[in-house]
């Protein structure tokens, strides 16, 4: 009679004989150390000298030869589980880390919740709604010098255009009334700039905005404070640079310059008296 087992570890099958029960060996699957079960003793009769066993009555009773049952396998088998199959083997759960937290309900908002930022403003009462309002005037003031800004540069472009086309038709008069304007409406550019950078400081309340006035002050502020100032300062130094060209150009453009017009000038007379 043989001895069926299952390995613990893989669940491999394996079959070996009586004698090698209580015997210890390694899988040949996983190489994990398995002890061979003794085999489960058949139960008989109660009389030992009976010629008729069980089986022999069986096998009388459904006309089966005695011998086919006493050859079935009369070994206990443990169940076989899913656990030890190796393709249905559940993999084990991997920690979570919230696992460990002692508070798994969920969680829920804080009803009637408020701002602090706006509770700080209405705790400051009055005080606080004066800096508002005197932040959000001169942010007001900020944004209608950046549109005159703006809109000064668009008006300047066409008036480039025709400062252009005198200089290259040779006609100075031409050049110089969009040289003129230009040059106007620049200086407005400036003037806008300068007021929005001046708002900056302001806005941080009236003594910083009188410093600032200061050029000791005014330097280190605009070293501390070259994020908020950059764009203004641009606005500023564009059309500045935009004058000095225009005045470069009369002063160095053959077409342009007084040298030449008075040279076209006495070219004219002579002409006119060789006549």
């Amino acid at each position: 009679m043989s001895i069926v087992f299952f390995c613990p570890q893989c669940g491999a099958r394996f079959e070996v004989g009586e004698q090698a029960a209580g015997k210890v060996g390694r899988c040949k699957r996983c190489g994990e150390r398995i002890a061979v079960p003794p085999p489960t003793p058949v139960a008989v009769g109660a009389a030992a000298g009976a010629s008729m066993t069980r089986a022999d009555a069986a096998g009388a009773a459904t006309g089966a030869p005695a011998w086919l049952e006493r050859m079935t396998s009369q070994v206990a088998l443990a169940p076989l589980t899913i656990e030890k199959m190796p393709g249905l083997r559940k993999p084990a759960p991997k920690p979570s880390p919230l696992d460990d937290l002692g508070d798994s309900k969920p969680y829920g908002l804080v009803e009637n919740y408020k701002i602090p930022a706006v509770e700080r403003g209405r705790s400051a009462g009055a005080a606080g709604e004066v800096k508002i309002a005197w932040r959000w005037g001169l942010g007001s003031i900020q944004k209608t010098f950046r549109r005159l800004n703006e809109f000064a540069y668009l008006i300047s472009v066409p008036f480039i255009m025709i400062m252009l086309m005198g200089a290259t038709a040779r006609n100075r008069s031409m050049a110089l009334f969009g040289a003129e304007v230009v040059v106007l409406l620049n200086i407005g550019r400036i003037v806008t700039g300068l007021a929005n950078i001046l708002a900056v400081p302001f806005r941080e309340g009236p003594v910083t905005g009188l410093l600032f006035l200061f050029p000791p002050y005014t330097i280190k502020y605009m070293i501390d404070h070259w994020n908020k100032l950059r764009r203004p300062v641009r606005r500023v130094a564009m059309p500045m640079l935009t004058i000095a060209l225009v005045v470069l150009a009369f002063l160095f453009l053959p077409s342009l310059s007084k040298t030449s017009a008075a040279k076209a000038g006495d070219s004219e007379t002579s002409s006119v008296q060789g006549r």
